[in-house]
């Protein structure tokens, strides 16, 4: 007697696996949705519902159906694999947990918060009333590029030193005048140039011409004395100030640069305020989303159980976890400034 081929003799174990199931008792088992079952493995059941669930998810992902036999034989294969786990408590393993939580939680966002999200819009009404409350933001002051000399001096210095240092700025204005700067970058090369360097003492700015960069025109929050910021916001372009005496000393201020003050037009400020309100609208769906998830299922938290937990304290960090050392660090400080050595 021959054999029969593999496909049928896969059917015919199905079948055999399926009349076993179904002859278990004298009458058919229901589920207790009343639905009949086309199988059992441990305490899990496959029902002709779940069966018919299954078929309409493969035809709806444009997955192949194979013939009933072998459609429940996978189903039932898959249903023992299931059962076992569950018999071995791997569904009450942590991480497997977690895991599971992940996904009823993405089932539920995606069914019940992304379509909200999704459908958020912006009128342009909401935008014109926006960028009307915004208007400050969206006005753009004008701006002005200046350069200084500063020579240090005490404000109870004598009148001898005085004239000692005003003259050291004359001879650095004289100097300046008679040889302007050349080149560089930016607002520095019509800056102080190589005399910033040479007679400066504000150490940030001396190499770079003595320049500032771009500065408010009208604010007075920055480091310099006001005094010295006041005559450098009026000087014509390319001008240089006098010598101006301050509590901290001498200073000389060079306008070298300016742009003029601006207002981001409605039609330039609309897609920047669309996102920002679209960012707050889904912001707000969402914690709404949270906030009735918290109310449906009478969420509680009670600090007082909290309170009795001692959290253990942080591993300290191993050599092989330090970060690589930056740029500029000790080894990089450890290196003479060639700038600093010339002086």
């Amino acid at each position: 007697m021959k054999c029969p081929p593999p496909v049928l003799r896969c059917s015919l174990t199905a079948l055999a696996f399926a009349a076993a199931v179904l002859s278990s008792c004298d009458k058919k088992p229901v589920a207790a949705a009343g639905s009949p079952i086309l199988a059992k493995a441990g305490d899990e059941v496959i029902t002709v519902e779940d069966f018919q669930k299954e078929v309409a998810r493969r035809m709806a992902k444009h997955v192949a159906v194979p013939d009933k036999t072998i459609l429940l034989e996978e189903m039932a294969g898959r249903l023992a694999a299931v059962s076992r786990a569950k018999q071995a408590k791997l569904d009450a393993d942590p991480e497997t947990k977690r895991e599971l939580e992940s996904v009823l939680i993405a089932k539920l966002r995606s069914k019940e918060l992304e379509v909200k999200i999704a459908g958020a819009t912006v009128s342009d009404d909401e935008l014109r009333k926006a960028y009307e409350a915004g208007a400050a933001a969206n006005a753009r002051p004008a701006k002005v590029r200046l350069a200084i000399l500063h020579i240090q001096a005490d404000g109870k210095m004598s009148d001898a030193k005085r004239t000692e240092l005003r003259g050291r700025m004359d001879e650095a204005l004289k100097k300046s005048a008679a040889t302007p700067a050349e080149g560089g970058r930016g607002g520095a090369a019509n800056g102080f140039g190589q005399v910033a360097a040479e007679y400066s003492d504000d150490q940030v700015s001396r190499y770079r011409g003595g320049d500032l960069g771009w500065l408010d025109e009208g604010n007075f929050s920055y480091r310099w004395p006001r005094a010295v910021l006041e005559a450098g916001y009026t000087l014509e372009m390319g001008k240089c100030s006098g010598i101006i005496e301050t509590d901290t000393g001498l200073f000389a201020v060079m306008k070298t640069d300016r742009r003029e003050g601006a207002t981001t037009s409605f039609e330039e400020a609309k897609p920047s305020l669309r996102h920002d309100l679209l960012a707050r609208k889904r912001a707000e769906i969402e914690a709404g989303f949270l906030s009735e998830n918290r109310s449906l299922t009478s969420a509680e938290i009670h600090p007082e159980a909290l309170a009795g937990i001692t959290m253990p304290a942080p591993p300290a960090p191993s050599v092989d976890d330090a970060p690589p050392a930056l740029p500029g660090g000790p080894a990089a400080l450890a290196t003479p400034d060639p700038i600093s050595k010339s002086r």
